[in-house]
């Protein structure tokens, strides 16, 4: 209520009256942004609000549905999310809180996370191998997905028992062994197979990076027979039959001496 009151003077007296006045807050009509609009998983965007009066104090509540994203208080603008936010399309209210002088208000923006890339790489316990020798193959996936699994192949073919390899959520590391029973070569990869936050990726098959698997042929061993090392009989059978040739052709030259000497 408003109180009104005149002073008088020589003539006339004072006196008084009322009035009322109300004063509202001030409306905040006010826009908002993502900034950029769309991220890979693993990164942040900016949430801003622009518009709302200088002199404003409170707050401005970025949120989807019942998850807050992030909250920046006044004079402040903006705020960002976080870095471990879902892949997904958001719809954001934003919501200012009003203080004494203004009205509280909110307006709408809109963000997407996108899953984040990934590389894989493979490399091998043994190589080259034997045949028949055990080998265990081990496929990196980076950055860590934390979860899924990892299908290994050779020649682009799933090897038995190395298909949905789970990954060691910790490592980001999956391993399967496998042997092969003769000599070749296999070009071996691994395939990430993704999951809500991270894509799918393979290691490559072609080029320097390429995992090529050797496997040797087997090594013999010689065994001695007819085709094989001389035995000791054998060869000391040899080595008698030369000591006996030597002892005819003595014989035969004694023989040619004593006979010289009967000419004589």
């Amino acid at each position: 209520m408003g109180l009104a009151t005149y002073s008088g003077d020589s003539m006339y007296s004072g006196s008084t009256a009322t009035t009322n006045l109300t004063v509202t807050k001030a409306t905040t009509p006010f826009t908002a942004s993502a900034t950029p609009p769309s991220v890979a998983y693993g990164t942040s965007s900016t949430l801003a609000e622009s518009g709302l009066p200088g002199g404003a104090t409170g707050t401005v509540t970025f949120a989807s549905g019942t998850t807050t994203l992030c909250t920046a208080t006044l004079p402040a603008t903006s705020c960002s999310t976080s870095t471990t936010l879902r892949a997904g399309s958001y719809a954001v209210t934003v919501t200012y809180s009003g203080d004494s002088n203004y009205a509280s208000s909110t307006a709408t923006t809109n963000l997407t996370v996108t899953p984040a890339a990934t590389t894989t790489t493979v490399t091998s316990s043994q190589n080259p191998a034997a045949p028949n020798q055990s080998i265990t193959y081990a496929a990196q996936v980076s950055p860590n997905p934390g979860s899924s699994s990892v299908t290994f192949t050779d020649n682009g073919v799933a090897i038995g028992g190395c298909t949905a390899v789970p990954i060691d959520p910790t490592t980001g590391k999956a391993t399967c062994s496998t042997t092969y029973p003769g000599a070749g070569t296999h070009t071996i990869s691994a395939a990430f197979n993704g999951n809500a936050n991270y894509q799918v990726s393979s290691a490559p098959t072609s080029g320097v990076d390429a995992l090529t698997e050797t496997v040797q042929p087997a090594v013999g061993v010689p065994v001695t027979g007819s085709s094989g090392p001389a035995s000791l009989a054998g060869l000391f059978g040899g080595v008698l039959g030369g000591l006996g040739v030597l002892s005819l052709i003595g014989a035969a030259f004694m023989q040619r001496d004593s006979y010289l000497e009967g000419e004589k």
